[in-house]
């Protein structure tokens, strides 16, 4: 009988290594996914901690956000500024941070 008892307490044990193995993995996995998604998220905090995006890294999207900025920006220096980059892109064929 204790054999019988012993046998299963390290089945059991087994078990639930294995089970803390597996979601050892998960968490790992999910790990990699949350990290992933962070580098991908192009988001960023502006004034009074209001979510906004950062400048992309595709050219379509930059010439969507210059061309947004230009038309909410009234400050004269901004504009130059955005219309410089604006030129910048097309002269090289993209978008630069």
């Amino acid at each position: 009988m204790y054999y019988s008892q012993k046998r299963k307490d390290e089945k059991l044990n087994n078990h639930i290594r294995n089970v803390f193995k597996d979601m050892f993995k998960i968490y790992i996995t999910m790990a990699a996914l949350v990290s992933a998604l962070d580098t991908q998220t192009n988001i960023q905090y502006g004034e009074n901690n209001h979510i906004e995006y950062n400048w992309s890294n595709i050219q379509q999207e930059e010439i969507l956000q210059i061309s947004f900025q230009l038309v909410r920006s009234s400050d004269e220096n901004r504009k130059n500024e955005l219309a410089n980059k604006f030129m910048e892109c097309f002269k090289r064929g993209e978008c630069r941070r």
